[in-house]
């Protein structure tokens, strides 16, 4: 099962998302999220397939709401 949640930056940092998830040094991801975030990591292959959409934020977590209350 997936489950979304927010996290505020400054609670990565002071790790508590990720320590609580087992993670002992958690540094990386955190920048690896950022990278992906800011745009400075990207996929290596130009073509590869991508899917991006124009799903607002209000219908993206309507869907996730309905999807939750049909099981």
């Amino acid at each position: 099962m997936l489950r979304t949640m927010s996290a505020l930056t400054c609670e990565w940092f002071a790790a508590t998302i990720f320590r609580d998830q087992g993670m002992r040094r958690p540094e990386m991801r955190m920048r690896m999220i950022d990278g992906f975030n800011e745009g400075w990591i990207d996929f290596r292959d130009p073509n590869a397939e991508r899917r991006k959409g124009r799903t607002g934020i209000d219908e993206a977590i309507a869907g996730l709401l309905n999807a939750g209350a049909e099981r």
